[in-house]
């Protein structure tokens, strides 16, 4: 930390962007700062470190500590862009791909899928997941390139092999419907959404619950197993989920119904008891 300091000091840009990501972070010895993280940040920024270009623009972007402002995000990721920074290379395409609006002070920037594309292509070139995620998407529905879903299908296994939920979600799909170059396949279908689901798509979490309500898959069927990934996916904001809640809401309830009027030798459905006992302490009060 004193060397990080003495280097910063003397004007070294490494040290600078080191010690802001210190400040940044916080540890056991150093407090939070980022008043003095974003002052590093700049410092190494203007000397040219794409590392701290590419930071100052990220926090423009997220209004965290800075003012929001896509402009200046914009500029900041452009600066590290141009010196090959893979990420920023990646964020300049998402916004070319959704345009900046116009403002009193800068001219904004229009939607430009082949810009964008451009961009995709040079930060997959740096095995960026996101960017071969997107370019991925392009390539599916062909936007700022000719389409192609074979293409398509090979970024989305670059970025699924690199763990990325979206890519994994989109192989799930692919295998669950079957295409023209991807046989259906269920199983795989399955071991795609969980992978992904278990990163936390809410997508796939959605269609996970489906298998296990569905028994599909090779899955055993579940409804308490569906119930748990639901909940997930609805407390993500998923419509999908919300609504195949409310439906396993009225029919658990229909059989519970049953059940209150009516005794049931030799009842081993404990799945059934379980779901209807999650649902009466809950489940749905949030949806």
């Amino acid at each position: 930390m004193r060397m990080q300091q003495n280097y910063a000091q003397q004007g070294h840009s490494a040290a600078q962007y080191n010690l802001g990501l210190i400040y940044y972070n916080g540890n056991s010895n150093i407090s939070r700062n980022l008043e003095k993280a974003v002052e590093l940040f700049e410092k190494s920024a203007l000397q040219g470190n794409s590392d701290a270009q590419y930071r100052i623009g990220i926090m423009y972007e997220e209004g965290e500590f800075l003012l929001e402002s896509q402009e200046k995000a914009f500029e900041w990721y452009k600066k590290s862009s141009d010196q090959g920074h893979a990420h920023a290379q990646y964020s300049i395409g998402v916004l070319y791909e959704q345009g900046i609006p116009n403002s009193p002070t800068f001219a904004g920037i229009q939607s430009n899928y082949s810009i964008a594309f451009e961009y995709y292509e040079k930060s997959s070139m740096q095995n960026v997941p996101e960017a071969f995620y997107n370019l991925g998407l392009m390539y599916e529905l062909g936007k700022g390139t000719t389409a192609s879903l074979e293409k398509a299908l090979e970024c989305f296994e670059k970025a699924a092999q690199q763990s990325d939920a979206d890519a994994q979600c989109k192989l799930g799909l692919f295998c669950k419907d079957g295409n023209r170059i991807v046989k259906k396949d269920l199983t795989r279908a399955f071991e795609w959404f969980q992978k992904s689901a278990l990163q936390g798509n809410d997508r796939a979490q959605c269609e996970l619950a489906n298998f296990y309500l569905k028994g599909v898959g090779g899955i055993e069927k579940s409804e308490k197993v569906a119930l748990e990934w639901y909940r997930k996916a609805a407390n993500q904001g998923n419509f999908d989920a919300k609504t195949y809640l409310r439906s396993l809401t009225k029919s658990v309830r229909s059989v519970s119904t049953v059940f209150s009027f009516r005794k049931k030798k030799n009842d081993d459905d404990s799945d059934t008891r379980s779901t209807i006992s999650s649902m009466s302490n809950g489940v749905v009060t949030d949806i």
